[in-house]
């Protein structure tokens, strides 16, 4: 065969091929990993405060104790404030770092249903009792965190359907 000289010269291209792709791989991977980390950086410096209304949910609970350990965002979680500190605690050792709130206890319920037939009426015109016990909802009262500044958003959907969640 007289191809000898020509597939070694081949062979040579192909290997420095290869040599400069695993150089480009390798460069594309640290720039990526560049990028997450200034991610992370970013958001640990802005900061965002989110509320989690399915405090009762042990996936949110799970989700919560990462997001600590990792500092990108502050949490209120709302629901019964005992037994997901309770939870949290097996989760996480910075669980005092979370906000709990009991909407049905929290100060907050009878300014938030004020403020609720404020920006229903006049066209739902909801009663007094029923703002009332709306604020007894973890949706509603998350919702009205966020409308009120005390949140920058809600996280919510692994327990309540999404109809309910944007009632």
């Amino acid at each position: 065969g007289g191809g000898g000289k020509g597939q070694s010269e081949l062979a040579r291209i192909v290997r420095a091929f290869l040599i400069e792709e695993q150089r480009i791989v390798r460069k594309v991977m640290e720039a990526e990993k560049k990028i997450q980390r200034e991610k992370k950086r970013s958001a640990r410096k802005n900061k965002k405060h989110i509320v989690l209304p399915e405090g009762m949910n042990d996936r949110i609970l799970r989700a919560a104790a990462i997001l600590l350990e990792r500092y990108v965002v502050d949490l209120t979680i709302l629901g019964n404030e005992p037994e997901i500190a309770k939870r949290l605690g097996q989760l996480t050792d910075k669980a005092d770092q979370i906000r709990l709130i009991n909407p049905a206890e929290s100060e907050w319920r009878e300014p938030f249903a004020k403020k609720y037939i404020e920006l229903r009426t006049p066209k739902k015109n909801p009663t007094w009792d029923l703002s009332y016990d709306l604020m007894a909802d973890v949706s509603y009262f998350g919702t009205m965190m966020v409308h009120e500044g005390y949140a920058d958003g809600m996280v919510s959907g692994a327990a309540h359907t999404t109809q309910h969640t944007i009632r």
